[in-house]
């Protein structure tokens, strides 16, 4: 879980307000929305859950339940429907650089 200072600063305080962050407050309810990212050119690596998935130019090319295969040896990409993966992904790279396009990454 990719837990953000800021955000779990902002819950402590009572805060409302809108903030873009790509972690989340170490008290939000909802964990299991919870994911971490490494995102460097056209390599995409996508933590969510059990579940690691790595991309090359926003294209699948593996994935692995890490809770069963830490050592990433059993590739589960022709078995697993990464739709939602997928979705979520590209979403967060999108949002991203929008932000960082039209200067909006801090609120």
């Amino acid at each position: 879980m990719q837990v953000d200072l800021l955000l779990t600063l902002i819950d402590i305080l009572g805060f409302k307000t809108t903030h873009a962050s790509s972690g989340m407050s170490l008290f939000q309810k909802n964990s299991d929305l919870a994911f971490a990212t490494h995102y460097s050119g056209n390599f995409l690596f996508w933590l969510q859950g059990n579940s690691l998935t790595s991309f090359i130019d926003f294209k699948p090319n593996a994935t692995y339940d890490i809770a069963k295969d830490w050592k990433t040896a059993h590739n589960l990409i022709k078995e697993i429907d990464l739709t939602d993966v997928m979705t979520n992904a590209q979403s967060y790279v999108q949002v991203l650089q929008n932000a960082i396009f039209y200067n909006k990454l801090i609120r």
